[in-house]
């Protein structure tokens, strides 16, 4: 089958045959962790309006909601959308989902914190695309509002780099082959999945950054008092970190 003309991060087939690897039992089990460390490295209050986006099918939003916090998601994709309302719903928990695009959705000075979690920045090839999703985070902030950015940087990435792997669950493999480009800035795969034995191809391909480049598009966005962590628990940001999280607010 050939590949599919619309970007990955648009296809919701994508998300959808992709949602046992994207969401297996490891990342779920390491939630409670995740979210505990984030309450504490904001520090989170229970007054303040919390956007998570890119929220996904609510991996963070609806564990947040659970404990009393003001959450809203917004996601691209319906299906995660969909399956993180009827969660909420299903569990009595009170959080606003909107549809729509990091690259188009703005609410300026409604949110007191900004979460972009699960390196769910960076899809886009066109730099000034990534930059503006900076830009409306920051516009969407209350003055004084705190944005944590994570996700898998260049650093790591280069230190633990393999060129292909698989992995099966439910039925279904996925053969992952990798591409970096030569300045490590970009890096293109290739995810086949091949389902009673019918396969289907994704391109999938993201921007590298490193933890120097992220400052610098941060600072241009109008971030101040920018922090990098390794993990959502605090921990230095190092040559053991898997991760990186970055932390900062607009004055």
């Amino acid at each position: 089958m050939p590949n599919r003309p619309e970007p990955w991060h648009d296809d919701d087939a994508f998300w959808k045959r992709t949602w046992s690897f994207q969401f297996d039992e490891t990342r779920w089990k390491d939630l409670e962790q995740h979210v505990r460390g984030l309450i504490r490295l904001v520090p989170l209050r229970k007054n303040q309006e919390i956007l998570d986006l890119c929220c996904g099918p609510g991996r963070v939003i609806l564990p947040l909601a659970s404990r009393g916090f003001r959450v809203t998601g917004v996601d691209i994709t319906r299906p995660y959308l969909d399956h993180a309302r009827k969660r909420a719903k299903e569990r009595g928990l009170s959080c606003a989902f909107i549809h729509d695009d990091m690259r188009t959705y703005r609410a300026p000075r409604t949110y007191d914190v900004i979460l972009n979690l699960f390196s769910s920045f960076g899809y886009f090839k066109d730099q000034r695309q990534n930059q503006k999703v900076l830009k409306n985070v920051h516009a969407s902030l209350k003055p004084g509002g705190t944005f944590v950015l994570e996700l898998r940087p260049r650093e790591v990435y280069q230190r633990i780099f393999q060129p292909r792997d698989w992995d099966m669950k439910d039925g279904v493999v996925v053969l992952k082959n990798r591409r970096p480009n030569a300045a490590w800035t970009w890096l293109d795969s290739t995810w086949t999945l091949v389902e009673k034995g019918r396969p289907v191809t994704f391109d999938v391909s993201h921007q590298l950054y490193g933890k120097d480049d992220l400052f610098a598009m941060m600072s241009k966005a109008g971030f101040q008092d920018l922090k990098a962590y390794g993990h959502l628990d605090g921990r230095p940001f190092d040559e053991q970190a898997m991760n990186l999280v970055i932390v900062g607010t607009r004055a």
